[in-house]
């Protein structure tokens, strides 16, 4: 129906290819899910792209080596961006207890797209 209605393009935001990761952000969704979708879409003909975010506080190599992974299994166009905390979200009052942000905090410093990004460091 997408299709026909006249969808070409579509963008994915899946954050990440670890189903442990998807259940600590609370994704709601799992790896199974992503390639289920990356069939109907492919199938359908419709382009589509991914994102995913690397370096969640709870990450880990192994982790990070699944969303890679998934990548590689979807080969499709992915888009890897590094985590950075939004005030007002459960995450930012994790880190922020954690210690990796304070009072002085500038999101302009931990954007994705900040050279300065402390969490990329």
């Amino acid at each position: 129906m997408m299709k026909a209605s006249g969808c070409g393009q579509m963008s994915l935001g899946l954050e990440s290819g670890d189903n442990e990761t998807l259940a600590y952000v609370n994704k709601g969704e799992t790896t199974d899910d992503f390639l289920r979708a990356a069939d109907i879409l492919n199938s359908n003909g419709i382009q589509w792209k991914a994102y995913m975010i690397i370096g969640f506080p709870k990450d880990t190599e192994e982790s990070i080596l699944h969303s890679i992974e998934l990548s590689r299994v979807l080969s499709h166009s992915d888009n890897f961006v590094f985590f950075y905390p939004l005030p007002w979200t459960e995450l930012f009052d994790e880190v922020r207890a954690m210690g990796l942000i304070n009072d002085t905090y500038d999101m302009s410093l931990f954007s994705h797209q900040s050279p300065h990004n402390y969490f990329c460091l």
